[in-house]
Parts: C-alpha cells; structure tokens; sequence
C-alpha cells in the first residue's frame, strides 16, 4: 500500500478522533470530578485517552469537508461539550449554597476562609460540601455513567450534527432550578434551628439584658450546627447523589 493510499484511508479515523476529542475535552474541562483539583494537562490526556475508544464506537470515519464544515463542526462539539460538562457541574452548586446558608446560619462562617474547591467567598461548610460532593462522584461512580452519557450523545447528536439549542437552554434552566430546590431542602433543617435558637436568643436578652447571650450562647450555636450537620449529612448525600444521576442520565 503506497503512502497515499494510506493517508486516505487514515485521514478519516484521525478526523473522526479530533471531533470526538472536541466534545469530550470540553466536556472534561467543565465536569465536576475533572477540575480544580486535577491539572489541565492531566485532564486533557485523560480526555485524550477517552476519546480513542469512543472515537471507534462513533463510527468507521468520517469524512472531511470543505474548510467552513470543518470549522463548524469544530464549534458545535465544543459547544456540546461544554453544555455536557456544564449541567453537572451547575447542580454541584447546590452543594456550595447549602454549605454557604448553613455556615452563616449556624455560627461557621470563616471570612479568612480558603476557597479550595468551593467557589469565592465560601464558608468552612461549603468548602467541605463541594469536597464531599466532588468525592461521591467518585463513589457512586457517576463519573463512569457520565462517559457512558457522553458516548450516548454522538448517537443523538452526530459529529456533523446540529444540535437543539432550545432543548439545551430548557436542559441549563432545568437543573439550575433543580440545584436551588435541593440547596434549599439541604439547609432547611439549620434554617429552623437558626430561627428557633435566635428567638430564644431575643426572649433571653429581654429577660436578662445586662446578659452577653451572644458571646455566651454562640458556641452552642455552633455545637448544635455540627451536631445536626453530622445526623443529616447521610441523608444530604443520598439525595445528591441520586439528583446527580439524574442529571447526568437526562443529558
């Protein structure tokens, strides 16, 4: 076979590999379990390591067109991708704003704080949130079932495919109101120990107001946080978990 030969019939396995690294890379860039704490260069070898098989699941090759195809394919796996990456990393959040409510309701909030994995201005609670959700990706093994809804997505939507821009906006909304429902049920519990304890707060100061109660009841403020941090947290991680696959299972 003459090099010629060979370079045809090459040409469209590395161009069907290339689209599909597009998707996928971008969709690595944004997932949850894939950044902050993993080096770009990591994440994009593993991108790079990822796409090889899936690239020969798509299919025998796909043949390259004229320059303006070629770019505009280009877009539109990138653009899924990063739609792909973006959904769960969106109802991550869920986990940074319940930490943020239950940090300042319960007496943990840390201005001096350091963010890690959490987002700008994050509380000690947060931070530890995001962790604990970023670790049960990896726990429940949603990470493999978010390959597996990658690999599903070049059956819906081809490499030369156009996708469905309204669908993807209802998809975005979609999980971001799932992500304030799930904040809201997380830190609902604290929201009524916060209410509850500052009411007898305001009764004991009108009854003894030469009394400090807030320099002397904050540290029970703070032990009770805990407390109920540690009776619901199981329960907190089950329902993330279960509204993370289905995030990742609708996309």
């Amino acid at each position: 076979m003459s090099l010629t030969a060979a370079a045809e019939l090459l040409s469209p396995l590395f161009y069907t590999y290339f689209l599909t690294f597009c998707r996928i890379g971008a969709a690595f860039l944004l997932f949850p379990a894939f950044t902050d704490h993993v080096p770009q260069q990591a994440r994009l070898l593993f991108a790079l390591a990822v796409s090889l098989p899936i690239s020969l699941i798509v299919g025998d090759g796909v043949q390259m067109g004229e320059g303006s195809q070629v770019f505009s394919a280009i877009i539109t796996n990138v653009t899924l991708g990063i739609y792909l990456g973006l959904a769960p990393r969106l109802f991550l959040s869920s986990m940074q704003m319940a930490g943020q409510v239950i940090g300042q309701v319960s007496g943990l909030y840390n201005p001096f704080n350091i963010n890690g994995l959490a987002f700008e201005g994050s509380t000690i609670v947060s931070t530890l949130m995001v962790v604990a959700g970023t670790a049960l990706i990896f726990a429940a093994d949603l990470h493999v079932t978010f390959i597996q809804a990658l690999t599903s997505s070049f059956s819906t939507v081809g490499l030369h495919g156009v996708p469905d821009f309204e669908i993807m906006n209802k998809g975005v909304i979609l999980v971001i109101s799932q992500a304030f429902t799930m904040a809201i049920s997380f830190a609902a519990p604290f929201l009524v120990l916060g209410l509850v304890f500052n009411l007898a707060l305001g009764v004991a100061n009108k009854m003894m107001q030469a009394l400090p109660v807030f320099f002397v009841f904050s540290p029970i403020l703070m032990f009770l946080g805990i407390l109920l941090i540690v009776i619901t947290f199981g329960a907190i991680a089950t329902m993330y978990t279960e509204g993370m696959r289905q995030v990742i299972e609708g996309l």
